[in-house]
């Protein structure tokens, strides 16, 4: 969208559901590690760097953002939630084990990752699925690095 239709970033709002969502977040956080990276001292220009390709905002809906073993909802509302069954732990789960050990996994997991400096972020949840636990710690350490958070419960 940037590169060929010449799409301003700051015109662009990302949508992302459950591993989606994931995967935006972690682009997110990507895109200010990069800026971070940059080889300036003058934080103006870094800022302006930020600025000019940080997307308007995400819109996520339930975003899977953690990956190391379930716990809590993710173990516990299997029965409420119609997307994670019986074979995201029979296939998605194993997975987790190509990242390496627990705190490997951690590492990886964009919930656990800097928040600073993402774009604004419109988190949905329902309070009866499997990432509910891991969405409302998305919007706590988001909102904490100083992130616009709106959060939807339903």
């Amino acid at each position: 969208l940037i590169h060929v239709r010449g799409i301003k970033p700051e015109n662009v709002i990302l949508f992302g559901i459950s591993s989606g969502g994931g995967l935006i977040v972690r682009l997110l956080q990507r895109i200010v590690e990069v800026y971070d990276l940059a080889n300036t001292t003058d934080q103006s220009a870094k800022k302006s760097l930020k600025t000019l390709v940080n997307p308007k905002g995400a819109v996520l809906m339930s975003p899977f953002v953690e990956y190391t073993e379930p716990k809590g909802s993710f173990q516990h509302y299997t029965a409420h939630d119609l997307i994670v069954n019986q074979s995201v732990f029979e296939e998605g789960v194993p997975y987790f084990s190509t990242l390496g050990n627990h705190e490997a996994r951690f590492k990886e997991s964009p919930v656990n990752r800097a928040m600073n400096d993402l774009s604004p972020i419109c988190l949905v949840v329902s309070e009866h699925e499997c990432c509910y636990d891991q969405n409302i710690k998305l919007c706590n350490r988001a909102r904490e690095a100083g992130v616009s958070v709106d959060l939807g419960v339903w």
